[in-house]
Parts: C-alpha cells; sequence; structure tokens
C-alpha cells in the first residue's frame, strides 16, 4: 500500500486494464485472488470495474469465489469480506466509501455472470467450499439453476467435492423455488440468453 500511494504513475494506471502476454488479467483481479483487500478497495475506488474480464471471461466475483483453500474459515472470511464490500460498493458506494472525497457511481455487478466454462461465481464458491462467499451470492440473487460446460449446476459442483454444508443450502434453495417445472427450465435456458 505504502508503494501504490508513493508512486504517481501506480497510483494513475486502469486497474481494470488487461496486462501480461500469456495469461491477460487485470491488476484488480491480481489483489482479489490474492486477498489484498486494502489494495482492492483502492483499485475499486480509483475507477475500478468489477465486470471486467480476464482471459477466462471471468469477472472480479469469479476470482473472489476461487479458492484451493476455501474451506479454512479464514480464508472464506477474508473472501466474504471482499464480496461484500464489492457488492456494497456497487449498491451503494457512498455508504461504503464515507471517506473518499470524490464522487463514486454506482455499478452494476453482475453474480450470474457465466466464464469460458460456463460457470458462475456461485458454481467456482460451491466448488471451492466457500460457504460465507456462497451464502451469500445467493443471498443477493444468484441463480442455483445454471449450468457450466460439464453440465453441473453449483449444487453439483458442491456435491462432487462432498462442501456438505454448501449443499444443504442450495438443496434448499432449489427445493423452495417457485416450482421443479421452473427450475427445469432454468437449466435448459440456452447459453446465448443467460449472459
Amino acid at each position: 500500500m505504502q508503494l501504490y500511494h508513493s508512486n504517481e504513475e501506480l497510483r494513475n494506471m486502469d486497474p481494470s486494464r488487461r496486462h501480461g502476454l500469456v495469461n491477460k488479467t487485470t491488476p484488480l483481479h491480481y489483489a482479489a485472488r490474492k486477498e489484498f483487500r486494502q489494495l482492492f478497495k483502492e483499485f475499486m475506488i480509483n475507477g475500478g470495474n468489477p465486470n471486467a474480464e480476464n482471459y477466462l471471461k471471468q469477472s472480479v466475483v469469479h476470482e473472489i469465489c476461487t479458492s484451493i483453500h476455501g474451506t479454512d474459515p479464514s480464508v472464506d472470511s477474508r473472501r466474504a469480506d471482499m464480496l461484500l464490500f464489492l457488492i456494497s460498493f456497487c449498491t451503494d458506494p457512498k455508504t461504503t466509501c464515507p471517506e473518499v472525497n470524490k464522487t463514486l457511481r454506482p455499478q452494476l455487478l453482475n453474480l450470474n455472470k457465466q466464464d469460458s466454462s460456463l460457470n458462475t461465481p456461485l458454481h467456482l464458491a460451491a466448488a471451492s467450499g466457500l460457504l460465507l462467499c456462497a451464502r451469500m451470492l445467493i443471498d443477493h440473487g444468484a441463480v442455483v439453476a445454471y449450468t457450466n460446460i460439464a453440465n453441473q449446476t453449483p449444487l453439483d459442483c458442491a456435491a462432487d467435492r462432498h462442501h456438505e454444508a454448501i449443499v444443504s443450502i442450495l438443496e434448499a434453495k432449489v427445493v423452495f423455488a417457485e416450482s421443479p417445472r421452473s427450475f427445469l427450465a432454468l437449466k435448459r435456458i440456452p447459453d446465448a440468453h443467460r449472459q
């Protein structure tokens, strides 16, 4: 953070612009991946676009919801903090960042965006074992019925990796959906209409 604040060139870079030769990704994605929460917040305050894509067509929400250490409660908690900040920031940035002396505009945040493998952030949170993130996504309207390229729903992803707490939450959401017919209809939505 000290380096970022002391270097005008770093402060003026676009945190949503992709960099790199092969796996082009954004500084915003890197901050999310490495759980650099304060830097992530600074990037968002300085014009970060939460829907910017990396080379896998993943948004920053996808990056937050992916972890090989997801079942570690501290990892889940840190990532859930970042996700809550992002959702709050995009809904009403002025209440999230009152210390900022510039006007911030609310940004649309697509919690159901599908990446190049048709995974939504909920697929990745379920597969990673990020219970708090999965709950937060569901509480904010993430769709439980989308299928990925392997024809798996988030419930299938959680079940395959034996994340039973997430399976229970997703099962309840599926059972109490408006009707079984509506759930099956969602599973069959053509890819072009899901974006």
